[in-house]
């Protein structure tokens, strides 16, 4: 059975982490528009807290390098996935998207708190 993070901690944390890194990203060439922007918005408030509230769960920490490292692989997946629609994001818009990701997960994982065993 998948471990349960509480789901205030979750929300908490999504919106401290969007509060933080969504400026960065938000000012970029290839952002998203209209209802797109909207679902990106409740994508980073509600889906990835509690995907990262569950990998964190399942490593059994939270802190700044576990954090780091999840949103800077999430940035890398959302970069290739990126790289291959028609519409490619620039080099800097490529750069702060990175950067946002990492960021979101770095605060998310100094802000989440994993119950000791």
């Amino acid at each position: 059975m998948l471990p349960q993070p509480g789901f205030l901690l979750v929300l908490w944390c999504g919106v401290a982490a969007t509060v933080v890194a969504r400026p960065i990203a938000r000012h970029t060439p290839a952002a998203t528009r209209g209802r797109q922007r909207a679902v990106a918005l409740l994508a980073d408030l509600l889906l990835f807290p509690l995907l990262y509230g569950v990998v964190l769960e399942l490593i059994g920490r939270a802190d700044l390098m576990t954090g780091a490292i999840l949103g800077a692989t999430h940035a890398a997946v959302e970069l290739v996935v990126a790289l291959g629609r028609p519409d490619r994001p620039t080099a800097d818009a490529r750069f702060r998207t990175f950067l946002a990701r990492t960021l979101y997960g770095i605060v998310f994982g100094f802000i989440y708190i994993v119950p000791p065993p």
